[in-house]
């Protein structure tokens, strides 16, 4: 294949690909290996490329079962026994498809010509040759959604469709052939005679027909798949109700205020965006429904159906006071007018208008408060805000900013008794078989501590003057004696089970309820505190329905006649990170999941990386691969011309300098200077850009990364070479196979690119780096007596030698041998009559250089 050929490829076109009846068309161009995408009204997904004869690669003609499911062959029928006959009026090939589909046990089905009958069966043309030649019917294979390809065992391609014939081939070597040629999506083979034909035809062909010799026909089944968006996700605190998830499905999340939310899956197997929880930032809004106001300057918001994100993008702005919903489409817009200032607020069927409350828009609550032992993290101060803080041991508090301008209340300091224990002060339990610690002046923390010891420990009473300490295996969870007492303080054990802590005859202080909800049953009264913002307790009368709302969260009133008190401690959870994720080829090392643990990855030669479990329940820094180890190459007093510098170290080892490049994703090669210990990490190597002679004594280590998992497309194609790759994604490698046998490899890349390649097959380029201008200053070179060489008749040379290890060749065209190189050796010099080639050893395998030429032509 001649560089003119490979260039004409851009010039062609296939022009607007033809319309699948009953399927949407999209594609965005015309020109070689575009594609065009059909999607059919059930999901069904079709693909056509444009290939190098200016052709559509074929297609389902309709959107019809028998096209899609199923692989038709003219004039033919099995010759077995067990057909059913599916014997209703007016039956056509499309309605015998849909039958056989209904039974997974039918693999084909055949309809007569004429008056039209249709035969099912559990039989197939891939496991029998039995196919037969008859003008009365033809014959229709299932495809099925796994089939990688589909065999017709007695059937033939057209002619036409056929694209080269290859001799002494077996099945597997037809099949691979097939694999690696571009346009090749089926191939017949000869099992008699060895024969194999590669075709690029596709299932939607409609002309193949049995043979009365040996051929079977093998198709790749690629045209073809089914739209599945898999499981919605949930929407906290939403209810959610779907029936399929296919193309076109709708999922629906019901809020328990009464807003509902919708998602739809997409052709791109994916639901379209909805929030994540319903708790959001409508609360901070009023809705009117089917109102709009109309008023100029409104923005429109960039997604569509995320009313939940269009609100906290209002909230972002203060000047922002309302905003609008098209319930058509989606689609929201931001205001900075509303309907408190403009009266032009006017009804609108299928359009929402949420006016933002004036409440919100200057609630600031200012810095938190400091909690002893404990490190504090926030970013902001204003409404809905939220404050972290994580204590040495991996206790975690949180505080919200609330509409009264506060932080919810949060213990002042680690201690254990205020943590794990809820304190009703001047109460005691009035239980029996209390066991009194033996220690006299006992501190709630010391007290609490020896609890927590004891998992049949359920609360604790501690005696204020004398520091007397009794554990108990009851709560006021279960049994109605709590009393008050003023000589001792009660404190009840909290189990982090996500439900509510129960105390029987306790309430609350009249100062800290903020709302009483009446006629209301317990669980509305639960809902409630959970829908209120800042509501953490909540007191309930049983026999008169009242519901009393708070934020407080430790201080309780015993002797509550009527009353329970329940606690949802938001306040408090325990840093845990769970386990650490794996690292291909890496082992890996840890003890526990809590607040500061660590964990080693071992990875090939020696490399360690460590990663803390942090406050915010994530391993730090996270380890994402381990570098394999490279192969390292050397060349000693020489440099990169301009490389791209990633990072500076100074006073560092050469074993240092060599370690942090290859834990850098992105560094590809290094520079060292053993004098003055300094290490320059760069992203070049030596496909990228040109090597030169160093005047400063500096060295440079190229190495092969190894990165994340990505999508690097199709790789590019090299005239000449047969190119053959499985996956674009992070690790696939792409095989050039030269017409010598050797083989070249790129991989993919994190930077969404292939590793570089040469751009031809010649020696010089794939087996020697090149530095330009340079001699190695070593004797016993030998002058290959040759005149007007060229740099790839000396590669030639070089490698024919076994002791050759670099070569250089003058602007006259001499070629000078060596056995050594600038690995092992520091005399390479500046030289304005020659360049410099040192040897790479590469790993190739000789393959038959017939197979790659008669596939590329």
């Amino acid at each position: 294949m001649s560089t003119r050929r490979f260039y004409a490829y851009k010039y062609i076109d296939c022009r607007n690909p033809k319309e699948v009846v009953g399927a949407t068309k999209s594609y965005e161009t015309t020109t070689y290996k575009s594609e065009v995408t059909y999607i059919c009204p059930k999901g069904e997904l079709l693909k056509s490329i444009c290939e190098k004869n200016s052709e559509w690669t074929m297609v389902a003609k309709t959107c019809n079962v028998n096209h899609i499911y199923f692989v038709k062959v003219r004039g033919a029928r099995l010759d077995v026994s067990d057909k059913t006959l599916w014997n209703i009026p007016r039956t056509t090939a499309e309605l015998c498809a849909k039958k056989c589909l209904s039974d997974k046990n039918c693999l084909s089905f055949e309809v007569t010509k004429g008056k039209v009958q249709c035969y099912l069966s559990k039989k197939s043309a891939a496991t029998s040759d039995k196919l037969r030649k008859t003008k009365k019917r033809d014959y229709y294979q299932r495809v099925k959604a796994d089939d990688k390809i589909l065999m017709l065992k007695r059937v033939s391609i057209p002619p036409q469709n056929i694209l080269g014939h290859f001799k002494n081939k077996t099945s597997k070597d037809c099949s691979e052939v097939c694999q690696q040629y571009l346009r090749c999506n089926s191939y017949q083979y000869n099992e008699k005679n060895k024969l194999c034909d590669l075709s690029n035809a596709t299932q939607a062909i409609p002309e193949l027909r049995p043979n009365n010799g040996n051929w079977d026909t093998y198709i790749f089944i690629e045209a073809y798949r089914k739209i599945d968006c898999g499981p919605p996700k949930d929407v906290e605190a939403a209810k959610k109700f779907y029936t399929s998830t296919t193309y076109k499905s709708v999922v629906t999340y019901k809020c328990p205020l009464g807003h509902v939310l919708k998602s739809v899956c997409k052709e791109d197997n994916k639901w379209t965006s909805v929030v994540s929880s319903c708790k959001g930032n409508l609360i901070q809004f009023v809705k009117i429904k089917d109102a709009f106001l109309d008023t100029f300057g409104k923005s429109p918001f960039n997604k569509e159906n995320a009313t939940e994100e269009c609100a906290a993008k209002c909230l972002s702005y203060s000047n922002c006071l309302a905003i609008e919903v098209d319930n058509k489409n989606g689609k929201c817009f931001l205001s900075t007018k509303s309907a408190a200032s403009s009266k032009t607020l006017k009804a609108a069927k299928k359009k929402d208008y949420y006016q933002r409350t004036k409440l919100f828009l200057s609630v600031d609550c200012g810095p938190p408060k400091d909690v002893g032992g404990a490190l504090k993290s926030y970013k902001t101060t204003t409404f809905k805000s939220e404050v972290l803080y994580t204590c040495e041991n991996g206790d975690q508090l949180k505080s919200t900013c609330e509409r009264n301008s506060r932080w919810s209340p949060v213990v002042d300091a680690c201690n254990v008794s205020i943590l794990h224990f809820v304190k009703i002060k001047n109460a005691l339990l009035d239980v029996p078989k209390k066991t009194l610690l033996e220690k006299k002046n006992v501190t709630p923390d010391a007290c609490a501590e020896k609890c927590l010891s004891d998992k049949r420990c359920l609360s604790f009473e501690i005696i204020e003057k004398s520091g007397k300490c009794y554990l108990s295996k009851k709560t006021a969870a279960t049994s109605k004696k709590i009393k008050p007492s003023k000589h001792r303080d009660y404190y009840q054990r909290v189990k982090y089970d996500g439900k509510p802590i129960k105390f029987i005859k306790v309430t609350l202080r009249k100062r800290d309820i903020f709302g009483r909800l009446k006629n209301k049953n317990l669980k509305e009264c639960d809902q409630a505190c959970h829908d209120y913002p800042g509501c953490i307790t909540y007191e309930y009368h049983a026999k008169d329905k009242f519901c009393d709302l708070s934020n407080e969260t430790h201080y309780l009133i015993p002797n509550g006649v009527g009353w329970e008190t329940y606690l949802i401690n938001k306040a408090y959870t325990k840093v845990d990170c769970g386990p650490p994720k794996d690292i291909a080829v890496a082992t890996k090392s840890y003890k526990t999941t809590s607040y500061k643990s660590e964990v080693i990855y071992s990875c090939p030669g020696g490399l360690e990386f460590k990663a803390v479990c942090n406050e915010y329940r994530k391993w730090a820094p996270a380890v994402t691969a381990c570098k394999a180890k490279a192969d390292l190459f050397t060349f000693k007093n020489i440099i990169i011309i301009e490389p791209d510098t990633l990072e500076t170290q100074k006073n560092v080892s050469l074993q240092e300098c060599y370690k942090t490049c290859i834990q850098n994703p992105l560094c590809n090669s290094f520079k060292y200077n053993k004098e003055t210990k300094i290490c320059y990490h760069s992203t070049d190597n030596h496909l990228t850009h040109d090597l030169k002679p160093s005047k400063d004594n500096w060295d440079t280590y190229i190495i092969n990364p190894v990165h994340e998992k990505i999508n690097c497309g199709v790789p590019k194609d090299i005239p000449g070479i047969l190119k053959f790759y499985k996956t674009t994604y992070y690790k696939s490698e792409v095989i050039y196979t030269c017409s010598k046998g050797e083989q070249l490899k790129s991989t993919c890349e994190m930077n969404k690119e292939w590793t570089p390649i040469v751009s031809n097959c010649k020696v010089a380029q794939i087996h020697f780096v090149k530095v330009n201008g340079a001699a190695l200053g070593v004797p016993g070179k030998i002058l290959w007596k040759k005149k007007n060489v060229t740099a790839e008749a000396c590669a030639e040379k070089c490698l024919s030698e076994e002791t050759c290890s670099s070569f250089e060749i003058t602007k006259g065209g001499k070629c000078y041998l060596s056995k050594g190189s600038a690995a092992a050796s520091t005399k390479i010099k500046s030289a304005k009559d020659r360049d410099y080639y040192q040897q790479v050893k590469h790993k190739y395998v000789k393959v038959p250089a017939i197979d790659i030429w008669c596939i590329i032509l």
